[in-house]
């Protein structure tokens, strides 16, 4: 079996981390050809690139309202003369419009959806007659059409997920196939925490952007603050354009003392090995890659519902799972967990239990099953 992989950029990313982790599981469990295209140069994870086909190209495509569409797809083109797969799989957006401009008969072409994309929102009314606004609407219209195809099958990464591929895209349910992330068990695994038992340790990791809401997480810990708990403390990993502001929110709410940035790091397990809780507080959510490799370390997982996260925690069970952005009640059951350490460790085995659901072995085993069944 011979795999073309597809992605914009390997910058840090769930997307990016799995296509890798993809990548070298189905080349060694399985024997596979597996190759993988970026779109660009960039690379955030040379580590986990070692020993893999990976080649950067330089092709794309622009829709034009007007038809006359920007086309550069003379290096996607000559990889697959040479490299010549029996599956395409492509992962986000501009992968989507290289991997399907010219469909090729005798492939097989997988799209893989990783959550949501600002493309394929409608505009709103007040734009429906606006350049944008008509811009918009031919672009959805044109991807529609190019989805249309019967030899194009799509992989959601969550039920939620699945949902937003038909209603937006327009594509049949049953050529929809939910198959959820996996996390590499062997980086992320429970271990003897190294967290402090005077301090109780939140950490969240996500890049800093208005849908990831960890302002949300700041509120959280001035409520927290203010009901006397000064043993708090959280950790946001990551970095990003909202870097600034959530720093001047905390320096705002007073906690500048007790949330700490780290920036971009290489180990976050490490991190995780060192905290009590897991939180997040995504807006949106196609399923949340993080959550389960924090509760492969056997972390409880506190976190607002943000669709797809939800169908991994158990609420009560493993973690709990806040509705309506609730800052209260979510600063409620973090404490919770703090002043019960009973039900704090039989969260903890639940957690660990529950992530083995999803584990990357897992993962890869589904994904391949589906490759032979579309070949079939």
């Amino acid at each position: 079996m011979r795999v073309l992989h597809v992605i914009p950029t390997l910058e840090k990313g769930g997307a990016e981390r799995l296509v890798l982790d993809l990548a070298r599981s189905h080349k060694g469990d399985f024997g596979a050809m597996v190759k993988v295209v970026v779109l660009n140069t960039q690379n955030a994870y040379t580590d986990l690139s070692m020993g893999l086909d990976i080649e950067y190209i330089r092709s794309d495509v622009e829709f034009s309202p007007r038809g006359k569409d920007k086309v550069n797809l003379s290096e996607y083109e000559k990889v697959v003369d040479t490299f010549k797969p029996d599956i395409i799989h492509s992962h986000l957006v501009k992968a989507e419009l290289v991997s399907k401009y010219n469909l090729r008969p005798g492939i097989k072409y997988i799209t893989h959806w990783h959550g949501y994309h600002y493309q394929t929102n409608a505009p709103k009314f007040s734009e429906l007659f606006t350049k944008s606004g008509i811009a918009q609407l031919l672009f959805i219209r044109k991807l529609r059409k190019i989805f249309a195809q019967k030899n194009i099958s799509f992989l959601a990464i969550s039920k939620h997920i699945k949902q937003y591929v038909v209603d937006r895209l327009k594509v049949s349910a049953d050529r929809v196939r939910v198959i959820y992330n996996g996390f590499d068990e062997t980086h992320f695994k429970r271990e003897i925490s190294t967290a402090p038992k005077d301090v109780f340790k939140l950490v969240s990791i996500g890049s800093f952007h208005p849908i990831k809401g960890q302002e949300f997480l700041i509120d959280v810990m001035k409520i927290i603050k203010a009901k006397g708990h000064s043993n708090f403390r959280l950790t946001l990993i990551g970095d990003g354009p909202q870097r600034k502001q959530l720093e001047q929110r905390t320096k705002e709410n007073g906690v500048q003392n007790i949330v700490h940035f780290t920036g971009v790091i290489n180990d976050p397990e490490k991190h995780l090995h060192g905290s009590h809780v897991y939180v997040h507080s995504a807006l949106l959510e196609g399923f949340g890659l993080v959550i389960v490799e924090a509760m492969g370390c056997g972390l409880p997982v506190v976190a607002t519902n943000g669709g797809g996260n939800a169908e991994i925690i158990k609420n009560g069970h493993d973690g709990y799972v806040i509705e309506n952005r609730n800052a209260e009640e979510f600063a409620e059951k973090v404490i919770y967990l703090e002043e019960h350490p009973d039900i704090y460790a039989e969260f903890c085995s639940n957690s660990y239990e529950s992530s083995k659901v999803y584990t990357l072995k897992k993962f890869s085993d589904n994904i391949y099953k589906y490759y032979q069944e579309i070949l079939a």
